[in-house]
């Protein structure tokens, strides 16, 4: 889903959960039932289902990854 309005106009979803998480969380806190925060709350149960299967930079099997505002990188921990 792209957005066609404010400042975000043009941008997909999928990215926009990415790297402006704290504007999906806002969306999904102020208009729950509403046609965007019901992509970015499915979008976010999609992610988080999804199976980590980079192995952690020390070599063991990852268990977790975290990804921060403006970047494209993922820190995996085991």
């Amino acid at each position: 889903m792209r957005l066609r309005f404010g400042p975000y106009a043009g941008s997909s979803t999928e990215v926009l959960l990415l790297r402006a998480p704290d504007y999906a969380a806002w969306t999904m806190s102020h208009n729950p039932n509403g046609r965007l925060a019901r992509a970015f709350a499915a979008l976010a149960a999609a992610f988080d289902a999804r199976a980590i299967r980079a192995p952690c930079t020390c070599g063991a099997p990852a268990a977790e990854a975290r990804a921060y505002r403006n970047s494209t990188e993922l820190i995996l921990l085991w």
